[in-house]
């Protein structure tokens, strides 16, 4: 399989991934068909911000969720960028009762489990079960989530 990285400003390339595989019953895969690219996307890319934005977190010049939303190291090492796609369902784990193998869908930058308390109230970018970030979502690497 290959994936789109973030390899410094300017810079993007295509590098070879491991195949993804099913991490659960309440899963599915899928195979982007159309992306987007978002500002958040432009930001890393077009612009130097690493170095501006520990900067600013040590001189106490951002919100002090900025770090704990971008991590110690804001965009400082490769990683698989783009968050918004429609895809096709490829495979889907056994508790997964509306999405069938095949269908097309729209795959927000978020990552939401779509059950627990806050996907229910539509808070899906603050989503218990994606894990411990403030903002849990695609394309940004580890900062955002698992």
């Amino acid at each position: 399989m290959r994936e789109l990285a973030f390899i410094k400003t300017r810079r993007v390339a295509w590098r070879s991934a491991a195949p993804p595989i099913l991490g659960g019953p309440g899963e599915a895969l899928v195979r982007p068909v159309i992306a987007a690219r978002c500002d958040g996307d432009s930001l890393p890319i077009f612009n130097h911000v690493t170095t501006a934005l520990r900067a600013g977190i040590a001189l106490h010049y951002f919100d002090p969720l900025v770090p704990e939303l971008l991590g110690p190291y804001p965009y400082g090492k490769p990683f698989a960028i783009g968050h918004e796609c429609i895809a096709e369902v490829l495979e889907c784990g056994e508790d997964v009762k509306h999405i069938q193998k095949g269908r097309l869908v729209i795959v927000p930058w978020s990552i939401s489990c779509g059950s627990c308390p806050t996907c229910h109230v539509g808070h899906t970018s603050h989503c218990m079960q994606a894990g411990s970030t403030l903002l849990s979502g695609y394309g940004f690497g580890a900062s955002m989530g698992p």
